[in-house]
């Protein structure tokens, strides 16, 4: 029996214990804690149904405008910002205030503020208290909002509505977006030539005869509409080489016996004539080496124009003999001859002994 009186007694001290932590526990001040903040209204994490959020301009005479069942405060009203506590409704005591600073004013965008884009991105103008972002929403598509003055993930020739906002501080409403103006991507990423792509090709066999002309093309770099699909209107950030100016040098010599430019050409494949009648070298003399010496001005497509940034110079070179003395020049056409008259009587008796062979 005793052992039971004091089985008893253990069980009520203990409920006893435990009721008076509870009413400890349920006479503690609240306290306030933010979970999410957006344009007019602050989510706050919950406190149970014993507790109850209240909100008031800051500096406004009053008392708390307290609202029932919600952990989600709409706020309105004031240019400077709010007070927000909680309140215990077992023993009425409040939290301490946490103050939310009111959204700062909405930016306005001008055309001026876009700076360029690429097939995927956007560039606007830097400013470290914008936030911007872009959308389409014939797409459905709105990008996230980018604290950069770049906004990525975009398609390539697409339209798209860019706005701003302000960045906030922490604990403050989000900021109204600005006017959005329209900029419309790329069509392709930007080009960018590299002067390996340059080359300069010379057309003629052997060696070349004094006075004769032979075939120069400088090739450049930028797309070849012929070998590649994109688009070739240029577009910002393009970069490519374009031949601008050339010259032939007798190497043993150092004399220019030939030169001549494509100034004003924007093409980036160009093609002239080489005279050779400038070179020195006689009857009896070895073949001599003439360099072909082609500048390549590199340019970049920027604000709707190409800009030279820098230069580049390559070469190539052939050689040039004497020319032909009388006696020369007539075994140079009876060798033409005979080599003429070869090929005939080879096709003659290719087509006489095709006529044998034919089955009846």
């Amino acid at each position: 029996m005793k052992n039971v009186k004091k089985s008893l007694a253990l069980l009520f001290a203990v409920i006893f214990t435990f009721s008076a932590m509870s009413v400890v526990a349920s006479a503690v001040a609240p306290v306030v804690t933010i979970a999410s903040i957006g344009k007019t209204s602050v989510t706050l994490k919950p406190l149970g149904d014993q507790c109850v959020f209240g909100w008031k301009a800051i500096g406004a005479d009053g008392d708390y405008y307290y609202v029932q069942g919600t952990n989600v405060i709409e706020l309105s009203g004031s240019m400077e910002g709010y007070e927000i506590v909680a309140k215990n409704l077992q023993s009425n005591e409040v939290s301490t205030a946490v103050t939310v600073l009111a959204a700062p004013k909405a930016p306005v965008l001008k055309d001026s503020d876009f700076v360029s884009c690429t097939a995927t991105t956007i560039t606007m103008k830097a400013n470290s208290k914008y936030q911007y972002k872009a959308f389409n929403k014939q797409l459905g598509f709105e990008s996230e909002w980018s604290d950069e003055n770049i906004i990525t993930g975009l398609d390539k020739g697409t339209e798209y509505s860019v706005v701003a906002r302000a960045k906030v501080a922490e604990n403050q409403l989000l900021g109204e977006e600005s006017n959005s103006i329209l900029v419309r991507t790329a069509k392709r990423d930007a080009f960018i030539g590299k002067k390996e792509d340059c080359r300069i090709d010379l057309a003629y066999s052997g060696s070349v005869e004094k006075g004769q002309k032979i075939k120069l093309t400088a090739v450049g770099s930028f797309i070849d509409a012929a070998t590649s699909d994109a688009d070739t209107t240029p577009v910002e950030g393009d970069v490519r080489f374009v031949p601008y100016e050339w010259y032939a040098k007798q190497t043993d010599t150092g004399l220019i016996v030939a030169s001549g430019d494509w100034v004003g050409n924007g093409r980036t494949i160009k093609t002239t004539t080489i005279d050779t009648t400038g070179v020195s070298v006689k009857a009896g003399d070895n073949p001599v080496d003439v360099s072909v010496e082609v500048l390549f001005v590199q340019q970049e497509y920027v604000n709707g124009k190409w800009k030279t940034i820098g230069k580049y110079l390559d070469s190539n070179s052939f050689p040039v003999k004497p020319p032909a003395t009388g006696f020369q020049k007539i075994l140079q056409i009876l060798t033409g001859v005979i080599n003429l008259a070869t090929k005939v009587i080879l096709k003659f008796f290719e087509l006489f002994y095709a006529f044998l062979t034919k089955k009846s």
